[in-house]
């Protein structure tokens, strides 16, 4: 009898180990699987609140985490493509989070407490997505460029705003534009920021289906172009505008494509009219994507057999890539907000 009860013990703590270490396996593929996009640590006087965007096994994940008197978890949007960082937006001088879905709008106190949210009609969706206060009214206005899913460019551009709720301030049609991207920035040092939107079309001066930078400034009338120009100087792939001399202008930096497929990082400065080149980077082999912070602008970048996130650097006139090999991903604290 208690042979047979030891091989029955045996077989049990066999059957143990094995799922526990099935189940440990399973753990570490998926920790492995899980890579953090953007997070917003907010610490209040309840306790902390994280709000983040991460991909898990293949899949973007939006959500929160509040970690007061019970642990608890949200979450928030859930998609297969691409999801934005949590969103800092300032309403009437104060910190709120946004969260920017595939074809809606959610707005979070720092508590962790949805307080709006703004749908976008059948059929649309988001391609990109930025936040600043425009009018100078102490809110910040959120910007939108909007088309159809699975498309590279857009249709619409939509404006937001924060006013008891979320409210739809314009809204544009620009599918002969093929819109791709909206930024805001203040080119000129005038302490008025201007929008900017990446378009791919012709222009009178080229007429070759490309990627530009357009510049417009916003009136009560809607937007208005400052500069539509022609090109850069070579074709580019992305864009972000960063003060890199402390001028108080932002200068417009680009990643463009020479003749033989590398390539290189180029700022521009505005000039009145138009912008023009004042500096460049050396050759990369590869520079894979551009991202800018408050503080920083880092790239991923292929140099030889370097290859990993760096951050831009601006000495002596030119422009740098050091590259720091880290995983990178955006992460902002805030405190007592």
């Amino acid at each position: 009898m208690n042979f047979r009860n030891n091989i029955y013990l045996q077989k049990n703590l066999r059957k143990r180990l094995i799922f526990l270490v099935a189940f440990l396996f399973l753990l570490i593929v998926f920790m492995n699987s899980v890579s953090p996009v953007g997070i917003v640590d907010v610490k209040n006087e309840k306790g902390r609140v994280t709000f983040f965007t991460c991909k898990i096994l293949g899949f973007y994940i939006q959500g929160l985490l509040k970690c007061e008197d019970v642990f608890s978890i949200k979450l928030i949007n859930f998609s297969v493509d691409k999801l934005t960082t949590p969103l800092l937006i300032k309403y009437r001088g104060k910190n709120l989070i946004s969260f920017i879905g595939e074809d809606s709008v959610k707005v979070f106190s720092k508590e962790g407490n949805e307080i709006w949210q703004y749908n976008l009609s059948n059929y649309d969706y988001i391609l990109s997505s930025c936040a600043g206060d425009v009018d100078k009214d102490l809110t910040d206005e959120i910007f939108l460029i909007t088309g159809k899913r699975n498309e590279n460019y857009g249709e619409n551009f939509i404006i937001l705003t924060l006013e008891d709720g979320i409210k739809l301030k314009l809204f544009e049609e620009m599918k002969v534009f093929n819109p791709w991207k909206v930024q805001i920035a203040d080119v000129d040092a005038d302490e008025n920021l201007e929008i900017s939107i990446g378009v791919y079309k012709k222009a009178e001066l080229h007429p070759v289906m490309a990627k530009r930078p357009f510049i417009y400034g916003l009136n009560e009338g809607g937007l208005f172009p400052k500069w539509r120009g022609s090109r850069l100087s070579r074709p580019f792939d992305d864009y972000v505008f960063f003060d890199i001399d402390d001028d108080g202008k932002d200068e417009l930096l680009s990643v463009e494509t020479l003749k033989d497929g590398k390539k290189i990082l180029s700022a521009y400065k505005w000039k009145g009219f138009g912008f023009e080149l004042f500096s460049e980077s050396r050759v990369y082999d590869k520079i894979d994507s551009i991202v800018k912070e408050e503080k920083r602008v880092l790239l991923s970048v292929k140099d030889g057999k370097a290859s990993g996130w760096g951050i831009m650097e601006y000495e002596g006139g030119k422009l740098s890539i050091r590259i720091t090999g880290k995983r990178y991903y955006f992460r902002l604290k805030l405190e007592g907000v």
